[in-house]
């Protein structure tokens, strides 16, 4: 037993949806070295557990406002991420994901004046009631003395 399809195939028929040209991409590339200052590399970030395990066993620490920084040096030339933000205190993940873009990209703007350490960022309970104008100066104050505590504790 054969089937036929209900409505006739029209072979030259139109589609009933505009097909738009393709367009062509001509405005220039971005120059590399302004993108590599922009990137957040994979070496700049804490990967592994005994990281973490490290700079939470040995770490001084460091609060500004609603954030708690842990540090402790990496014997690097350059400084690392952690990011610790706990569900118990953002519950919603979008809350979470946005408070730890915000600490990357503070971080990723004064990561060149920290020396070589390892920073793991706690946040505290309270950080829901912080505006994110007041989030990122605590960040910056808190990048600030820990850059100068870095300084004492490379000239001494």
């Amino acid at each position: 037993m054969a089937s036929a399809p209900a409505w006739p195939l029209v072979a030259d028929a139109r589609s009933s949806l505009p097909v738009a040209p393709k367009v062509e991409f001509v405005s220039a590339p971005k120059s590399l070295a302004l993108e590599e200052s922009k990137r957040f590399p994979r070496c700049r970030r804490l990967n592994r557990a005994e990281d973490y395990r490290a700079v939470f066993a040995h770490g001084r620490r460091l609060r500004e406002g609603p954030f708690t920084l842990l540090w402790w040096s990496n014997n690097q030339q350059f400084a690392r991420l952690g990011l610790a933000v706990s569900k118990r205190h953002l519950r919603f993940a979008h809350d979470r994901n946005r408070i730890k873009r915000l600490i990357r990209e503070s971080f990723r703007q004064h990561q060149n004046a920290l020396c070589g350490i390892d920073v793991v960022v706690l946040c505290q309970a309270n950080i829901h009631r912080y505006p994110p104008p007041a989030l990122h100066q605590a960040l910056t104050e808190a990048w600030n003395r820990l850059t100068e505590k870095c300084a004492e504790s490379s000239s001494s």
